[in-house]
């Protein structure tokens, strides 16, 4: 489906970072001999990504989905970041939050809020203060860049309404107030730039949430899901840097309802320690739509297994309370069951940018780089594009694809460079763009779908011409709209899933057939004026061809079912071909089959949950796959000559194909269906989609104020009568 979110944008730099005494961004002075010459990186061998734990590979986006990615998820969250507690109700444990203070900032170019949220019923217990500025002349909900910050929110700018938080001391002993001193305009932080871009920006002070040193779980959010005599999270609960995770997606929480703010175009960004938080804020909360991470080095997007740089180890010496206990298990990186390419691989298919520089080689550039290319074949699974290269960019230069890198001079610190980078990155991918073609004007057509608002309305079929709906029907909810056609006559006949009827211009109905008890009726398709084809789903189930007129059944095929009570997932659309075969996809058995008039099968293809087929002029056969989301063209012999995976359209992705036309130019219409897809995010589905033999989308339709779900499109400017089975539909 579409992407719509809030580009949530997680940033820290760490030039102005409270630091523990030994600086965590540069080398340990106590480890002289960390390597940094490529010639001693030693050889390795990466974890197959697409490797099921089973031994078998993964070809799909679902069983990346439903096997292997929460195989990868569960190892990273059990060894490595450590387990955190699931989003808790607004009210439970007292997690509140209130907006504390609004206003204008920015000369009035920006609207300010300031949210406080609260973990737990104490407010003076641990919370996290959301600053926001979001664009003052914004038509509707922007999208946003959230950011956790090393100094204050204060020291993002000098607005003297910023609220001062607490912050911890030097030594770590207590927290005092900010002083008035620590306001500034940080160029780490373009406010205005992003405004001007259309961006929100909120920023959040990362030690209210869990303090960035050893020992400080007490003090922080982990202490509030300390069990019954714990002092400390076990050895695979969460670390700090899930815990700075987790207050990011509280701070979602929040951001879902502000109206403002558009949720749905969410990206986190961070840098150094931050960028490893983001990477696994990202895996772990797919509400989240891009991450951007600087900087991460070890424990983020640089390969383990490389000896360049800092390496685990010298992760477990210095900062072991930023991950789960778990993870000192692995000072030997070989012995890891996964490397950090599956920690990016988990972030697929959603937009992923990763910041490096010449001179931060503790962070190891290269090794981020390859862990990127390696990620790229699971982002290729989705029909996105990976870097594309094994060729690392040159110093002062950038790749934009799905996955994203640069990788500019200087050294290990957030600089303009990187949000200018970030900004071109998150147009490319974040902003919302103009869909191809011409809406509802792009052609006259008949429209009808299943499931209109799951049933809670009545059903809907609309008639649309010159860019506006000229004529409605309804049907009851309880029913459904999954077969509609137009016929010379003007009048049109339909399926409502417990019947068939033909309705006049002036909506009288004038033919009507009610399915027995027990049965549905999805096709309803004209052989002429005189006589139609239905598709009867029972046990047995039916092929009919009625004679409207006198109501005489004149053909009565009983057709094979794999569930034969299961009666709504036996079969979508049924066709008559020109020579008088009958092309039926079985959407249960997982065919499509060709029988002659006696019923005899004749042809038959493999087509999992096939939902419709048409059989073209040139002899092929074009068929449609339901949940699994593919348009195919194969031919005589059963093999696919054409075809549209579900993630093979950029920006579009096929939730539910139901019907499918193939136009007289040579284009194919497609009817993009919402199974699946919860309630409130139907309107970011794309409904009909039309491509070229080349796959280039020229019409793109998603209008859910005018239109519901689509099953079923009659395109009214193509040449033939329908009844006559002129169209390939």
């Amino acid at each position: 489906m579409p992407i719509r979110v809030i580009l949530a944008t997680l940033l820290a730099w760490s030039a102005f970072a409270q630091a523990p005494k030994l600086d965590p961004n540069r080398p340990d002075p106590n480890k002289p001999n960390t390597n940094y010459d490529e010639s001693k990186v030693g050889t390795y061998t990466l974890p197959d990504p697409l490797l099921l734990a089973n031994g078998e590979r993964v070809r799909d986006p679902q069983t990346w989905l439903e096997k292997r990615r929460p195989e990868i998820f569960r190892a990273f969250e059990s060894e490595f970041f450590g387990r955190s507690p699931e989003r808790p109700l607004f009210g439970s444990m007292g997690f509140h939050w209130e907006v504390t203070e609004s206003g204008r900032a920015y000369g009035g170019k920006a609207i300010r809020k300031q949210v406080t949220i609260y973990f737990s019923s104490k407010k003076d217990g641990p919370h996290e203060s959301v600053l926001i500025y979001l664009p003052a002349d914004a038509q509707g909900p922007v999208p946003l860049f959230l950011g956790l910050n090393f100094t204050g929110n204060q020291h993002v700018s000098a607005d003297p309404a910023i609220e001062l938080p607490l912050m911890w001391d030097r030594e770590h002993t207590k927290r005092e107030r900010a002083p008035e001193s620590s306001r500034s305009n940080s160029p780490g932080w373009p406010v205005e730039k992003i405004l001007a871009r259309g961006y929100g920006l909120a920023t959040i002070y990362y030690q209210e949430i869990d303090p960035d040193f050893a020992g400080g779980a007490p003090y922080g959010v982990r202490s509030l899901y300390l069990k019954p005599g714990q002092t400390q999270p076990a050895p695979d609960e969460w670390g700090a840097i899930a815990a700075w995770g987790w207050g990011l997606s509280r701070a979602m929480d929040y951001l879902e309802t502000d109206r403002a703010v558009d949720a749905k175009r969410v990206g986190i960004v961070g840098y150094s320690r931050l960028g490893k938080t983001v990477l696994w804020a990202g895996a772990r909360d797919t509400r989240f739509a891009a991450v951007f991470a600087g900087g991460s080095g070890e424990g983020g997007a640089a390969l383990a297994r490389r000896n360049y740089g800092e390496t685990v180890k010298d992760m477990n010496a210095r900062f072991l309370y930023q991950f789960a206990k778990n993870h000192a298990k692995y000072d030997d990186p070989s012995t890891l069951p996964f490397d950090s390419h599956e920690l990016l691989a988990l972030l697929a298919p959603r937009p992923l940018y990763l910041a490096t520089a010449e001179e931060d080689r503790w962070a190891d550039p290269r090794g981020e780089f390859l862990a990127a290319v390696a990620a790229g074949p699971v982002y290729k699974l989705f029909g996105k594009h990976g870097l594309d290269t094994d060729q690392m960019p040159a110093v002062g230069q950038s790749i934009m694809r799905d996955i994203g890198i640069h990788y500019r001079p200087g050294k290990h610190e957030q600089t303009a460079y990187e949000f200018d980078q970030y900004l071109a990155f998150a147009d490319m991918h974040l902003k919302e763009h103009p869909l191809p073609g011409a809406g509802l004007a792009q052609h006259p057509f008949l429209y009808c779908g299943e499931w209109q608002a799951k049933g809670k309305t009545d059903q809907l079929m609309h008639l649309v011409r010159d860019g506006k709906v000229v004529w409605t029907y309804s049907i009851p909810g309880r029913e459904e709209l999954g077969d509609c056609t137009l016929m010379s006559n003007g009048n049109i006949v339909f399926s409502r899933r417990f019947g068939a009827s033909e309705v006049t211009p002036d909506k009288k109905i004038v033919w009507n057939y009610d399915a027995p008890p027990k049965t549905e009726i999805h096709t309803t398709y004209p052989l002429g004026l005189d006589r139609v084809l239905i598709m009867q789903n029972g046990n047995p189930a039916k092929l009919l061809v009625i004679h409207k007129a006198n109501g005489k059944i004149e053909k009565e095929l009983i057709l094979p079912t794999r569930v034969p009570d299961g009666i709504h997932g036996q079969f979508r659309h049924v066709r008559v071909t020109k020579q008088g075969t009958f092309l039926v996809a079985h959407l249960d058995l997982g065919k499509v089959v060709e029988y002659d008039q006696s019923g005899k099968e004749i042809w038959s293809v493999p087509a999992p949950s096939a939902w419709g087929a048409v059989r073209l002029k040139n002899g092929n056969t074009l068929i449609s796959g339901n949940q699994h989301g593919y348009v195919r063209e194969v031919n005589p012999k059963g093999e696919i000559v054409w075809e549209i995976k579900q993630f093979d359209l950029p920006g579009i992705t096929l939730e539910t194909v139901q019907e499918v036309n193939r136009l007289a130019n040579g284009n194919t219409v497609i009817c993009n269906w919402v199974g699946g897809v919860p309630l409130d995010q139907w309107p970011t589905v794309v409904q009909v989609i039309e491509v070229t033999p080349d796959k280039k989308v020229v019409w793109a339709l998603r209008d859910w104020k005018n239109l519901g779900p689509a099953s079923s499109i009659q395109l009214l400017d193509e040449p033939g009568v329908p009844e006559n089975g002129d169209l390939q539909r």
